[in-house]
């Protein structure tokens, strides 16, 4: 997986930001040196290595193909040409990009992220910041792992949250402050805060820390901005607050910075979500309200990125990973033995198989493919007994193996029949769980085969987000409050991060 590197704030020393705020009410810019420590993206390098976990590793996905047979040919049968594990694909949905600095991707001449982001907000505090990492960047990735527009104000998240714990006395924030407090706190949805000058609770902590940011980087000119764009990442601008940029006059062309000689520069954060080549210009997300400009977005002119320096309008790039992507492995372990376990002899051996998610979206083991290969495959699971896997068409598949091969079981019959599953999670020894388009939650029962609904300890909030956590089962809803699935079965609410 393609690694992200944050640097640490404690390089930027106290004069360098007292002398700075009193310069950009909006944004602290960092100082170029350790904003240059930053990779970009053709300086990453990326990392295959990866450590055997006690059980199934998972991530989140995409939609929209059609399934086919359950039957999969021998794999020796068939020539696969694999990727290198360097190059990865985004899993938003209907997104299969490139990622990496090996990239040969032909670039569509539009990228537009704006289905998974919620309407444009207005900030009333110096938090520009807050609301491009929180409201944009949050909002936008997780809906992309949710597969649905967001819709909840627990899909979307909150900027008062980060400013209000890190701002001093009203300041602005270098995007660097956020990074680091995302990466250590994570971010809570508006469910929980939503807004200024509240305190945190605890429930907010709890939601907070379900979603801590994984890595950051930068993007070193226009190119990299819309390659990430392509793979559902937007980008964090920092630019500057000209008089027309200002306005919320629009005249319908894209804005085009000139350069002067002012004094005094006040910087801002708006987010890259998408772009267009045709206009040559990416469109642009604010946090100032849909008076403003195009319902709260605008488009900038690609001149406007020549370069990306404190000199030139757009001073900094910032891109962080909250989605997951692939390629990503699912381990699943258990005993060889069937029968119950003797105290006076040996533990059984364990046997450890690797399944693998490629970026070709086809299931490996042991270098062979064992989906089929016709099908897309955006998500894979698994718990100590089987493996299970979501299809573009966002139905479920378990894995069946043969003497002839591997074959899959078709698992979305009643209740799900008709269903569009968005996430599912399993570990360990707990059941695969399915989360549906329309929140409802379901358990899959392999010894009958068979679906059961899950009821929540309240009935007033609706499911919307189910994940692995820690190898717990763990399901956030509209109103904020995660649940995490007990060694009973049983759902309890976390009221409080664990020591």
């Amino acid at each position: 997986m393609t690694a992200f590197v944050g640097v640490a704030l404690t390089a930027i020393g106290p004069s360098d930001l007292a002398a700075q705020s009193a310069d950009n009410p909006g944004v602290i810019l960092m100082p170029p040196p350790i904003y240059q420590q930053i990779p970009t993206r053709i300086r990453h390098s990326p990392s295959t290595a990866a450590p055997i976990p006690s059980a199934a590793i998972s991530g989140p996905a995409a939609r929209n193909e059609t399934a086919v047979p359950d039957r999969v040919p021998s794999p020796e049968h068939e020539t696969h040409l694999v990727p290198p594990m360097g190059t990865a694909y985004s899993m938003a949905p209907g997104i299969d990009q490139n990622w990496g600095p090996t990239d040969s991707v032909l670039l569509p001449e539009q990228v537009d992220l704006r289905d998974h982001l919620p309407t444009p907000g207005k900030q009333s505090q110096n938090d520009c910041v807050a609301w491009a990492v929180a409201y944009s960047t949050y909002s936008c990735q997780i809906s992309q792992e949710r597969r649905r527009k967001p819709t909840f104000a627990g899909d979307h998240f909150s900027p008062e949250y980060v400013y209000d714990q890190i701002s001093s006395n009203g300041e602005g924030l270098t995007v660097l402050q956020a990074i680091d407090f995302l990466k250590l706190n994570g971010c809570a949805s508006r469910a929980n805060l939503d807004q200024s000058n509240r305190p945190v609770s605890p429930r907010a902590a709890v939601e907070a820390n379900t979603f801590r940011l994984l890595e950051n980087t930068r993007a070193g000119n226009l190119d990299e901005i819309k390659q990430y764009l392509h793979e559902g990442y937007p980008v964090i601008l920092v630019v500057r607050m000209e008089t027309e940029f200002r306005s919320d006059a629009s005249d319908g062309s894209p804005y085009r910075w000139s350069s002067d000689s002012a004094a005094e520069v006040n910087h801002h954060a708006v987010t890259a979500v998408g772009y267009d080549d045709q206009k040559r210009s990416l469109r642009l997300m604010n946090s100032w309200g849909t008076q403003w400009k195009d319902q709260g977005f605008c488009w900038a002119s690609y001149d406007n990125f020549d370069s990306i320096d404190v000199s030139q309008w757009c001073a900094e790039a910032h891109v962080l990973r909250i989605k997951d992507h692939a390629p990503y492995e699912a381990w699943m372990v258990k005993t060889d033995s069937a029968g119950p376990v003797n105290p006076f002899a040996p533990p059984p051996p364990l046997i450890r198989r690797r399944f693998l998610l490629k970026n070709d979206r086809k299931v490996y083991e042991n270098g062979h493919v064992i989906s089929p290969s016709s099908w897309k495959v955006d998500d894979l699971v698994c718990n100590n007994k089987n493996l299970f896997l979501l299809a573009r068409d966002q139905t479920v598949y378990q894995l069946k193996d043969a003497a002839s091969g591997a074959s899959w079981s078709h698992l979305s019959r009643d209740p799900l029949a008709g269903k569009k599953v968005c996430m599912m999670a399993a570990a360990d020894s707990q059941p695969l769980h399915a989360l549906t388009e329309d929140q409802n939650l379901y358990q899959f029962k392999a010894a009958s085969a068979t679906w059961s609904p899950v009821s929540l300890p309240s009935n007033d909030s609706k499911p919307i987000d189910l994940r692995t956590v820690n190898q717990k089962l763990r399901v956030i809803t509209d109103k904020g409050t995660v649940y995490q699935r007990k060694t009973d079965g049983q759902w309890g609410e976390q009221t409080q991060l664990a020591p």
